[in-house]
């Protein structure tokens, strides 16, 4: 599973200002305590069980009523 399908929890904004604020746009990667992190395709492919590669799509589908 990926974190797309965790049950929904509240994340403070001010959380999320830090995490925004520690990603490096040089570097291309976060930093945490004096190390460097970054994130390729494939890490968000397993992090939100989503494909990384294919298709490029360009609209939501469809629901079907």
């Amino acid at each position: 599973g990926g974190v797309l399908k965790i049950h929904r929890i509240n994340v403070h904004r001010i959380l999320c200002m830090w995490i925004a604020n520690q990603f490096d746009t040089k570097a291309e990667a976060f930093k945490i305590q004096g190390s460097y992190l970054s994130l390729t395709n494939r890490d968000a492919e397993h992090l939100l069980d989503l494909p990384s590669q294919g298709e490029e799509i360009f609209e939501p589908p469809q629901r079907l009523v």
